[in-house]
């Protein structure tokens, strides 16, 4: 049953990065990609730090708000910030500058990469102490919707490597992917199926976007190169 439970947990996060590694038309380094992957992985560990300290912090509101109220205020203020930029600082620290980040699509592909290593150890944790109901809703829902934060992340964050004016690019690559996991996980925890139900058309529109994306990174893929950041 633990073998089952573990697959179950892993399959969704490997599934997505073969996929979106062999959507490249140029193919990255596997050792970058595995890199990538880890240290997503990584940042899983001080983020959970940091979301259990951080509820410490909300309790002694409790007593004044709403459940609601809070639990609304602890994803906006502190899941979704905390999780997008401890994903954002992995992309930058393992493979923002290196040479190998040559195309717009890299930036899709990597960032996305971090978002599936975080979501992989999260959802082994939730699975082997949830059980298999817990994966299977996880592998529809949870973990394609990390790898759709990451993708926008490394939209903006391709932006930023061939932009003269980066800081714009960075803005949004935290901005966007906050604001679609902040809306995410509000409508999954509000207990009210026509609000759950909202998660398929955010999830559609952030395909959609990211689709665009991919194309756009496509069309790109030949363009003359702008100023790279971080390299001489």
């Amino acid at each position: 049953m633990f073998l089952i439970l573990l697959n179950l947990a892993v399959a969704p996060g490997l599934f997505l990065l073969i996929i979106f590694y062999f959507v490249d038309r140029e193919r990255e380094p596997l050792s970058l990609v595995f890199a990538t992957f880890f240290a997503g992985v990584a940042a899983s560990i001080p983020v959970a730090i940091l979301e259990i300290s951080a509820k410490f912090l909300f309790t002694p509101f409790s007593q004044t708000f709403s459940p609601q109220l809070l639990q609304v205020s602890y994803m906006f203020l502190v899941v979704a910030p905390v999780e997008e930029v401890l994903k954002f600082g992995a992309v930058m620290a393992v493979v923002f500058v290196s040479r190998e980040f040559n195309e717009w699509y890299d930036g899709i592909l990597y960032a996305m990469v971090a978002s599936l290593g975080f979501a992989t150890l999260e959802n082994i944790i939730y699975v082997l102490s949830q059980g298999a109901t817990v994966g299977l809703l996880r592998f529809f829902l949870s973990v394609p919707a990390h790898a759709l934060f990451g993708g926008i992340m490394g939209f903006f964050l391709s932006g930023a490597k061939f932009s003269r004016r980066p800081f714009p690019w960075l803005v949004g690559a935290l901005f966007f992917p906050i604001l679609f996991h902040s809306l995410f996980n509000v409508f999954l925890v509000s207990g009210q199926i026509f609000i759950i139900l909202l998660v398929i058309p955010l999830s559609a529109i952030m395909w959609i976007f990211l689709i665009v994306a991919i194309r756009k990174g496509w069309r790109l893929k030949s363009a003359p190169k702008k100023r790279i950041v971080g390299s001489k």
